[in-house]
């Protein structure tokens, strides 16, 4: 993805999500979160060219204090359909991917909403940093059929080894927008606790 420049290292890559001092980068093969006072000045989509200092990332190495520069457009990151499976195996940390699941909750805490989603038998959250007014999660509906598009972002957990079979602790996802969530299936209307009522209002001797 770069080279080394110094005891800095340089890469190059398209801005996949901005907020706050970090933007995240990647190429045809990587990803990467870089903390720079620049993240104002890009939006996702542009092609960069960054220079900072290695340190210790979630999973993946991060760049911090980094300048950056706006490169020439280029080919823009396509997000990769992955499994929770492919998730927890850390290849894809810090890169664009989308996930099917399952709509359990959402919630807002501070300027952050996240959704609760279950994928299989893993549940993991999606975040959306700074979310505008009017651009929230209220219009789905706990139980959807949902696909969900961001950067993952893997959390190895205390006990990491080398080795095919190592799965990380979890994972999450980082939203762009509320459009990277994408309804495939609204839940039926017929719940449990509706049909008890049911039962309870047309039957009520039983």
């Amino acid at each position: 993805m770069g080279n080394t420049y110094g005891h800095r290292v340089k890469v190059d890559g398209t801005i996949t999500l901005c907020y706050a001092d970090r933007i995240y980068i990647q190429d045809e093969t990587e990803g990467i979160c870089v903390q720079t006072r620049q993240a104002g000045d890009f939006k996702v989509g542009d092609r960069v060219e960054v220079l900072g200092f290695p340190a210790k990332g979630d999973y993946t190495p991060m760049l911090q204090s980094a300048v950056c520069r706006k490169l020439p457009d280029g080919s823009q990151p396509q997000p990769e359909l992955i499994t929770v499976d492919e998730a927890l195996k850390g290849t894809h940390d810090c890169r664009l991917v989308k996930i099917e699941a399952t709509l359990l909750d959402r919630a807002r805490q501070s300027n952050e909403s996240f959704l609760i989603l279950q994928a299989g038998k893993f549940v993991f959250h999606a975040y959306l940093k700074q979310p505008q007014q009017n651009m929230d999660f209220v219009g789905l509906k706990n139980g959807s059929k949902i696909l969900a598009t961001g950067i993952c972002v893997v959390d190895p957990g205390n006990d990491w080894y080398s080795g095919s079979d190592w799965r990380a602790q979890s994972f999450r996802l980082l939203l762009r927008s509320t459009s990277d969530i994408r309804v495939l299936a609204r839940p039926p209307w017929w719940t449990l606790q509706r049909l008890l009522l049911a039962v309870e209002f047309f039957w009520p001797s039983f």
